[in-house]
């Protein structure tokens, strides 16, 4: 089992507090790549937690 865990994305790498900011950035309506570079995680893992986020 995973040391992170993640409530809102099930077997997540993303830990929850990275995820929450990921989503406060994504709510002041932060282009992916720009999120990308504030939280040192790529575009593409950025776009699939959001789009997992959005699909609930």
């Amino acid at each position: 089992m995973s040391s992170m865990k993640n409530k809102y994305i099930v077997r997540s790498r993303i830990s929850e507090k990275k995820f929450r900011e990921i989503l406060w950035y994504f709510s002041a309506d932060i282009e992916a790549v720009k999120i990308a570079e504030f939280t040192d995680i790529s575009e593409k893992t950025i776009n699939l937690a959001l789009a997992l986020s959005l699909r609930k």
